[in-house]
């Protein structure tokens, strides 16, 4: 079968070749770092270590015992900077300083499952400051607040608020990291978390959240920890307001009355005498209150207390979250604020206050806090969405329509969001233009050339397979086809014969009437070659310059034979004549058939023929000589 040249079939080739590259490129074996190589366990350490002093040294208290840490900071980036590996190592030593530092084992298992949390998420996609927010909001803030609940016996209130807190302060740090993050090289960024690269609109929302996120907490902190402070300093100076009035009521009646006081008190502890004394206190004392003398006898107590007078006053110093300003005890399992003074009788004066009055304001700022930073986070997201899309459609569309020439209006209006988008619009529509117009007249060309070159095939076919003078196959085409019929032949067992002619005495006609006049005979005999030749299954060819081949195929042997005796009757028939001249040809010819026994091979074959041939010139010549097996 003929091939024709198509430049347009070898283009997907040269386009393959592209993703065959990218294909082995991407099938490379990639390197793996062991967590024992130098490069991972110094870079591990590095910032393993300043995450510690970090967190140990440099925390920023905003209330109570609540502080905010940046250690975690420098884990994130060495996790996004060298992998898990390096990341583990940085977040084991940070998070044993934290929890060192906090008295709090579990913090070691938050903070570590932090890093393998966001290793996973960074592997399949995930931003990192997504990544974090997502790993606080499903595990971390539940990972704590269960861990609270096993190990402590707070209220189920400062639970919840521990619990915020520390996903607040790991979302506040990864904020921070994942700003740096944005800034750092592409190529100083670990390998595995490359991948494909975002849409833009990710890209820009990502930037958007980050710019909204940071100074939203940070201003929500200030505000919460003003509140809180402000609220703390009241109830200090209320509670030592209330300490100084008790301690000046005490001081005066005790003054006036001290004999009475002493001989009542030590004669009769329950004749009632410090009625009066409770009862100018009562109308004092906003709060409860506890007056003991030198050896911490209860003298004086609110009735609310229902302590009993001149018993032991024992309680112990506890520790309150949330408050740090004001000092906690707890009698009677009941917690309380406090505040001592201590009178010129050296009677001590405390003064006690619920620290529902302090943690109710700080929880329901916090409360307020999480609940804006939520909305805010949501409007935010949405509107930030929106934006980014509306910035990187007129981009998209001109992506998806760069190819053809739809959309141009729309494009353009869409484009109009900034005047840089208009004119980046504007020069790859005029581009697109261009590209559409070159590829439309090189289309043309291909398509001429491609004529062109069928032509130019069909003619070099011609003249590597057929006779120029004849027109008939020359001897290299017809010994291609011929084989081809000759093995088709032999494989199903079908009759074929090899004929093989030659102009007797053609060389006398040469040299008596010249080349010219030979080529005419030549072309009168072929002509009656192929009158005769007509099946598709018949092979002519020109095999030399006088002789002639024919392969048969297909009937029987009979019917070849008899073919080649009818065209050596119908040559001596024929007549050539130019001019004046007029000349009869005789031909002989050799025959070699195959109809039962097909061991002899194509060259044999035609050796056979060619000997038959000789036979019949040998013998006298316008003869036919046949063998058959």
């Amino acid at each position: 079968m003929r091939k024709v040249f198509d430049l347009r079939s070898y283009l997907p080739r040269f386009r393959g070749r592209d993703f065959v590259i990218k294909k082995l490129v991407s099938h490379s074996p990639a390197h793996s770092e062991s967590v024992f190589s130098a490069g991972i366990l110094l870079f591990g350490l590095g910032f393993g270590i300043i995450g510690a002093l970090t967190n140990y040294f440099l925390s920023i208290p905003f209330y109570g015992y609540f502080s905010l840490y940046f250690g975690q900071i420098l884990v994130l980036l060495c996790l996004v900077a060298r992998g898990l590996n390096a990341g583990i190592i940085a977040s084991v030593i940070s998070a044993i300083a934290l929890a060192v530092k906090l008295d709090d084992p579990f913090l070691f298992i938050i903070l570590v499952s932090e890093t393998f949390a966001v290793h996973m998420m960074l592997r399949n996609g995930k931003t990192l400051l997504l990544a974090d927010v997502i790993y606080w909001l499903f595990i971390g803030v539940p990972l704590t607040l269960l861990l609270l609940m096993i190990t402590s016996a707070t209220s189920s209130e400062l639970l919840i608020i521990s619990g915020l807190t520390l996903s607040i302060n790991g979302i506040f740090g990864a904020s921070l990291a994942a700003l740096i993050y944005s800034f750092m090289p592409i190529k100083n960024v670990y390998k595995k978390y490359r991948g494909k690269p975002p849409k833009l609109a990710t890209v820009i929302f990502s930037l958007c959240m980050l710019t909204v996120t940071l100074p939203t907490i940070i201003i929500s902190l200030i505000f919460t920890w003003q509140n809180i402070d402000q609220k703390e300093q009241e109830i200090a100076n209320t509670l030592t307001r209330q300490g100084e009035q008790i301690m000046y009521v005490v001081d005066a009646f005790v003054d006036s009355h001290l004999a009475t006081v002493n001989t009542f008190a030590t004669t009769f502890p329950n004749s009632g005498f410090s009625l009066p004394v409770q009862t100018v206190l009562d109308a004092t004392a906003f709060y409860e209150y506890v007056i003991t003398d030198k050896n911490n006898m209860i003298l004086f107590a609110s009735p609310k207390l229902e302590l009993v007078t001149l018993s032991q006053f024992s309680y112990q110093p506890s520790k309150n979250l949330l408050i740090d300003k004001i000092p906690e005890l707890t009698f009677q399992n009941n917690k309380y604020l406090y505040y001592q003074s201590i009178t010129q009788h050296e009677w001590t004066i405390t003064v006690l206050t619920s620290p529902n009055i302090v943690t109710q304001v700080i929880s329901k700022n916090f409360y307020i806090l999480a609940a804006c930073l939520f909305i805010t986070f949501v409007v935010f997201a949405i509107i930030a969405n929106q934006l980014s899309k509306r910035i990187t459609l007129p981009l998209v569309n001109l992506a998806n329509h760069f190819n053809d020439s739809s959309a141009s209006e729309d494009m353009v209006s869409e484009a109009e969001i900034s005047d840089e988008m208009k004119k980046v619009t504007d020069k790859l529509i005029n581009s697109r233009e261009i590209m559409l117009n070159f590829q439309q007249h090189l289309s043309l060309q291909v398509q001429d050339k491609t004529k062109q070159l069928t032509t130019l095939n069909n003619q070099l076919y011609n003249l590597a397979q057929k006779d120029g003078l004849t027109n008939l196959l020359n001897r290299s085409g017809f010994d291609d086809l011929a084989n081809t019929t000759f093995r088709n032949c032999v494989r199903n067992h079908i009759p074929l014969s090899m004929v093989l002619i030659d102009i007797d005495d053609f060389k006398q006609i040469n040299d008596t009437y010249g080349h010219p006049f030979g080529d005419t005979c030549i072309i009168s005999i072929s002509k009656t070659f192929n009158r005769f030749c007509k099946r598709t299954t018949d092979l002519l060819g020109r095999y030399g310059g006088e002789e002639f081949i024919i392969l048969l195929s297909g009937g029987n042997i009979e019917e070849h034979h008899e073919l080649t005796k009818r065209i050596h009757r119908a040559v001596q028939k024929t007549k050539v004549s130019s001019e004046d001249i007029v000349v009869r040809m005789t031909i002989s010819i050799g025959v070699s058939s195959m109809g039962s026994n097909y061991g002899m091979s194509f060259e044999g074959l035609v050796k056979s023929a060619d000997e038959q041939l000789y036979k019949s010139k040998r013998t006298g010549k316008n003869k036919i000589s046949i063998y058959s097996q």
